[in-house]
């Protein structure tokens, strides 16, 4: 395999609680012919642990993410958010 490349996709919704579209499938086709991708996504999908929880500012990686099936997996690179509505999307 000739030169590999770091390829940055941002996403402005959900990566791993949503249902596969082609988003997601291009990616993970490109980390399986060899290329490092990084997927910045939101959750949308947030719920408070207790009525003190209000998020973190703490960025979560998480490495070899599959959703498409093949044979290699993305770095799923998620931001800290405040659990306060209207606030959350801003704090990402």
């Amino acid at each position: 395999m000739g030169d590999s490349l770091n390829i940055l996709v941002i996403h402005e919704t959900e990566y791993i609680e949503k249902v596969v579209f082609e988003y997601q499938v291009v990616p993970e086709i490109w980390a399986s012919k060899g290329h490092h991708v990084y997927v910045i996504d939101y959750p949308i999908i947030w719920k408070k642990k207790s009525w003190y929880d209000f998020g973190s500012l703490k960025t979560q990686y998480l490495k070899n993410i599959q959703r498409a099936g093949k044979k290699k997996g993305i770095t799923l690179i998620r931001p800290g958010i405040i659990k306060v509505p209207g606030l959350s999307r801003l704090s990402a």
